[in-house]
């Protein structure tokens, strides 16, 4: 476990990371102290439930106004990268 989150050192979010992985061929998302690992098959199952989510229960002006609040704290950003 420390392996994968010394490889991702490079990610701007202290609070949120998330990163695809050569080795395992698995998508990692890590949160203060959980590291959820998914396959493939459930990344893809997660992304169309969190897509459900996001058009079901926000409007638009919800969205800006979130928007506009991660890009002012730079520590909220969410970033992806492929470690191999």
């Amino acid at each position: 476990m420390n392996d994968l989150h010394n490889e991702n050192k490079n990610a701007p979010s202290q609070n949120l990371q998330i990163w695809y992985c050569e080795n395992c061929r698995g998508v990692h998302l890590k949160t203060q102290n959980v590291i959820l690992d998914f396959s493939k098959k459930e990344f893809v199952e997660l992304t169309n439930a969190m897509l459900d989510i996001f058009q079901d229960h926000f409007d638009p002006l919800e969205i800006n106004r979130i928007a506009d609040m991660v890009s002012a704290t730079s520590d909220d950003v969410l970033m992806s990268e492929t470690i191999s």
